[in-house]
């Protein structure tokens, strides 16, 4: 099977599709045959009960393994060469619960959701027909159809809704802004502290929404590939200090102490705007979980690339987490404590791809996190002060406790 994301990718998570998951798992479920979906690195997502009964396990038991690990050794090159051409028929054998091998006839269709490659997997004793076999691959596979149409159904509306609500938004951030501008003018008797504080509260949530909004106009854009680049020289030092000082209100209020260090010259060809949304998106990240505790924002020259590095000494991420955090809707903490679509940083790392650029964590629960991102340099041959940049800050890490 082809290589790619883990068992937490689209393909396991398809029920996200206003229910569309129901009638799908209950046909697979009725089957008489054995049914499995595998994902792009072999990985068993689902099995319904009736392959449990075939291989006489439990079908808990069977998820979660690697499907070529269920073929008999002697099936193995006619199973892979089956995967090799992205499906087909064979018979062969499959492993037993008791160690005995069960001869099977195996269907295998290769199908995309959401951008991930799977596999519908229907293995039926020797004695089934054809036609039924293919029959009930034709109903897994319009259900299939049907559940691509309803996740396009809602990416159109998110992106009418988004745009709906992105223009009366943006008036009112206008004129909040101006009522504030205005009261600014004012001697500080003439508007009463309650009141501006009040204000001061609008105009942050009103961004704060306009921020939300804006981040599903990317999910819109990035899965219908509409995310134009506006490329030109861009120093990630001038991004970064400008980002830090526009968010120091926000850093002050949750009691985070912010620290920059970003010597000029750290220049390359991206998008300045995209690029401030990804140091944005970290910075707010590091401020939002390490609530209370300093924060540091780091941008240095490598060997061809530029480096930003933003490092709180907040609640940390397990590792077992570490990627699921950058994928759509996703967090590593309950939406409770935290709030958040789980979309920034799959925003994030989705620009950095665009730039030809990556984006990693390095964290542990308990002891902070640190982001890196790194970007290739328009000409790695670019002096900045001091050679490389100037001279190299202390390393930025996560706290490590006492």
């Amino acid at each position: 099977m082809p290589k790619g994301s883990n068992g937490q990718s689209a393909g396991g998570r398809v029920s996200s599709a206003g229910g569309a998951e129901v009638p799908y798992r209950a046909l697979v479920e009725a089957m008489r045959e054995g049914a499995a979906t595998v994902g792009r690195e072999g990985e068993i997502l689902y099995c319904n009960p009736a392959l449990g009964r075939l291989l006489g396990e439990p079908a808990e038991a069977i998820r979660g393994r690697a499907f070529r690990d269920q073929v008999a050794p002697a099936s193995l090159a006619a199973f892979d060469a089956l995967a090799a051409g992205g499906g087909g028929e064979a018979e062969l054998g499959l492993r037993g619960g008791e160690g005995g091998t069960v001869p099977v006839h195996l269907s295998v269709r290769e199908m995309r959701l959401e951008g991930a490659t799977l596999f519908c997997i229907v293995a039926s004793e020797l004695r089934a027909g054809a036609a039924e076999r293919e029959g009930l691959l034709g109903q897994v596979q319009q259900l299939v159809a049907e559940l691509r149409q309803a996740l396009e159904a809602r990416d159109e509306f998110l992106s009418v809704a988004s745009h709906e609500l992105k223009t009366p938004l943006t008036a009112l951030n206008l004129h909040v802004d101006g009522v504030l501008r205005y009261a600014s003018h004012l001697a500080p008797e003439a508007l009463a502290p309650a009141l501006r504080d009040k204000l001061a509260a609008i105009e942050r949530q009103g961004r704060r929404i306009a921020s939300l909004v804006n981040d599903l106009l990317d999910v819109s854009r990035i899965r219908a590939g509409r995310m134009e680049l506006a490329l030109e020289e861009v120093d990630l030092s001038d991004v970064a200090r400008e980002v830090v000082e526009r968010v120091r209100g926000e850093a002050a209020l949750a009691g985070c102490e912010l620290d920059v260090w970003a010597p000029p010259g750290v220049v390359g060809r991206w998008d300045r705007n995209r690029l401030d949304q990804v140091v944005t998106n970290l910075v707010s990240n590091a401020i939002k979980y390490g609530k209370g505790k300093p924060v540091a924002v780091r941008v240095e020259r490598g060997a061809g690339v530029a480096r930003l590095a933003v490092a709180d000494q907040g609640i940390g991420i397990d590792p077992a987490h570490h990627e699921l955090i950058f994928q759509r809707f996703e967090r590593a903490v309950s939406g409770a404590e935290f709030g958040g679509m789980g979309l920034g940083l799959w925003i994030t790392r989705e620009i950095l791809r665009r730039l030809e650029g990556t984006a990693r964590v390095e964290s542990r629960l308990g002891h902070g996190a640190r982001f890196v991102v790194e970007l290739p340099l328009e000409r790695a041959d670019r002096p900045g002060p001091g050679g490389e940049g100037g001279d190299p800050p202390p390393q930025v890490e996560p706290s490590r406790g006492a």
